[in-house]
């Protein structure tokens, strides 16, 4: 990271001390927004007491993201036994395809999974490939557990890794 010649002074202060100094209402205004947001228990809760099964507004994110692939049409570009266009070795377990409309962290449709028990989301994959340096998600549809199993595997031997993210039954993460 470089920070621009116009912002060279850096100095730890409280809230109070930190507008004193300000001589704009625009930033005045964008502190106070954040002080509003980094405060506001709706936005930032109080830490669970047990830190491993803590969520970060798991409920809303699972049904927004529920909300894109109920609006969306799912399109499979690669069905299930189907071999990867460029790695003839790589065969998807599942059907595999996007969401149309939508946009991923590699500027096409959002991939997802499909299980075959419907749209409702179990889980994602989150992805990193070193490769492309990308990371992207990857949303499981209608997956049993023997298929998300399947998946694992299909992740484990790539250059890209996979960790699974399971959707509770009330919506809410859990960690692995």
């Amino acid at each position: 990271m470089r920070l621009s010649r116009e912002h060279v002074e850096i100095a730890w202060l409280t809230h109070g001390e930190a507008l004193a100094r300000l001589t704009w209402d625009s930033n005045r205004h964008a502190l106070w927004e954040l002080h509003e947001r980094l405060t506001d228990p709706e936005v930032w809760p109080a830490p669970a007491a047990n830190p491993a099964t803590a969520t970060d507004h798991g409920p809303d994110v699972w049904q927004m993201l529920q909300d894109l692939v109920d609006t969306s049409q799912i399109v499979v570009d690669r069905p299930a036994g189907s071999a990867h266009p460029r790695f003839p070795d790589l065969v998807y377990p599942l059907d595999y395809g996007y969401l149309d409309g939508t946009r991923g962290g590699d500027g096409d449709g959002i991939d997802c999974w499909l299980g075959g028990a419907g749209t409702h989301i179990v889980g994602v994959f989150l992805t990193v490939d070193p490769r492309k340096r990308d990371a992207e998600i990857k949303v499981l549809l209608g997956c049993s557990p023997d298929q998300i199993h399947a998946l694992r595997q299909f992740h484990r031997p790539r250059p890209q890794r996979a960790l699974f993210v399971p959707r509770s039954p009330t919506g809410a993460t859990s960690r692995l």
